[in-house]
């Protein structure tokens, strides 16, 4: 089933780029903002019902925002290989031949 909305990547605190977050898995620090969500902006992991999260990034870390990939559709997939990965942007797949 295709998600749809922001995804973001972000810079964990040990400075690894991770991507990436949907929206709903990020509490932006300043809410009040106007633009929460942004690049250089930072937020905290929230606990997201029903979907995995990096199992490296524990709920209530603060991240940076680096990027925001605004209204994406986006898919929660298993892989052939049937590992589970969290968040693929329709952009990142290909067709199948």
């Amino acid at each position: 089933m295709p998600w749809y909305g922001n995804l973001c990547a972000v810079q964990l605190p040990n400075g690894e780029i991770h991507r990436w977050f949907a929206w709903f898995e990020l509490r932006p620090q300043n809410p009040y903002s106007g633009t929460p969500l942004a690049p250089g902006s930072y937020a905290t992991v929230i606990e997201s019902a029903g979907h995995g999260k990096p199992p490296h990034v524990p709920i209530g870390t603060m991240v940076r925002i680096v990027k925001c990939i605004p209204n994406t559709i986006f898919y929660d997939s298993i892989l052939s290989i049937g590992e589970y990965h969290r968040w693929l942007a329709e952009f990142e797949l290909a067709k199948p031949l």
